[in-house]
């Protein structure tokens, strides 16, 4: 005998009506759509498959143990999902749930909480067939994104431009069991997760305090705002027109992103080195991401010239006396952020 299980976040009741409401407004009197419950809504993380009763004690009781994130999400674009589902994309502040859609199948888990290590051994006991279907998925650079079941349909039905404006907190994940009953799937929640800590919200390094003073318009050497982040002149002018790029949101690391957002981050990254060597007049841009001192992405750009020092020009930048480097000439830094807003048509 087995059972049909997974992990999802069950959406709040409020919210659930809401979009529940919507729903109905939209698409409630076409004929061949079933429009869900409100308490059938919720978010996969992750899908068992057919479970032998003999491994549901263990699934059981690693949800139990397991530590979730609380995070703000908000209703966004439309999309069918499979042949039937009729969805909407859930947009996360900060990497988090939607992000960890992705990790629990690349293995990159070295940058979460230890509260959520039991998720991790519970996408370990997602059946082979799921597992490959998701990592097929995977390969052919395809992300993994969360989303809310609203209606199933035999046939989609037109689609709005726009989604319902709803946003809500996830707080928990449960373990769902489902079944065929009368009108479509029902569920049951069989244990629910802990409540972790607010994972979107907090600002733990040096590098989330800076993407949050930019979002203010408050950084000092904020230059503007990039699809990807924001590029701001260094504090140290360790070399005229040395800049950050802060991805916001803020991932630990490149390899924390998903492919899509490596290769936008990237881009910009050159897109901004670009900039820079015709408006400096700098021989070459040097690009560094480290995140040894400060564990969140940052990516650095050095112009690099031909009249530095002999001793220091073909060196790397650290090389330079850091501590003696001034915060450069007020005068030149406002002329080049205005040049460089100009030439990336920034914000």
């Amino acid at each position: 005998m087995s059972r049909r299980l997974f992990l999802a976040c069950p959406v709040p009741t409020v919210a659930a009506e809401a979009l529940h409401r919507w729903t109905v407004a939209q698409w409630g009197d076409l004929p061949g759509v079933r429009v869900l419950a409100p308490e059938d809504l919720h978010a996969t993380i992750l899908f068992f498959g057919d479970v032998p009763e003999e491994r549901v004690a263990g699934i059981v009781d690693l949800t139990t143990r397991a530590e979730f994130p609380t995070l703000v999400v908000q209703a966004g674009r439309l999309q069918v999902m499979g042949r039937t589902a009729l969805a909407t994309v859930l947009r996360v502040e900060g990497y988090g749930i939607g992000r960890l859609n992705t990790a629990l199948w690349r293995g990159t888990r070295t940058w979460y909480p230890p509260g959520w290590e039991c998720l991790f051994h519970l996408s370990d006991e997602v059946g082979q067939a799921e597992s490959e279907r998701v990592r097929r998925r995977l390969r052919r650079g395809q992300d993994l994104e969360l989303h809310v079941t609203l209606a199933r349909a035999k046939t989609p039905p037109p689609m709005p431009t726009q989604g319902p404006d709803v946003a809500f907190t996830l707080d928990h994940a449960a373990l769902y069991e489902s079944y065929l009953g009368p009108g479509g799937s029902r569920y049951t929640i069989l244990a629910r997760t802990q409540v972790g800590p607010v994972s979107n919200l907090d600002m733990p390094t040096a590098i989330h305090r800076q993407v949050q003073a930019a979002r203010e318009g408050k950084h000092p050497g904020l230059i503007g705002r990039m699809p990807t982040g924001w590029l701001v002149f260094g504090a140290k002018q360790v070399v005229p027109g040395y800049c950050l790029l802060l991805p916001d949101p803020v991932p630990p690391h490149l390899n924390a992103m998903l492919p899509s957002e490596q290769q936008a981050f990237l881009a910009d990254m050159a897109r901004a080195g670009d900039a820079l060597l015709v408006e400096t007049g700098a021989v070459r841009i040097n690009y560094e991401m480290l995140g040894n001192l400060e564990p969140a992405l940052h990516a650095h750009l050095f112009p690099r010239y031909a009249h530095e020092p002999d001793e220091l020009r073909t060196k790397p930048i650290w090389f330079y006396d850091w501590d003696a480097a001034s915060e450069g000439d007020p005068v030149y830094l406002e002329n080049l952020r205005r040049n460089l807003r100009e030439r990336l048509q920034l914000t």
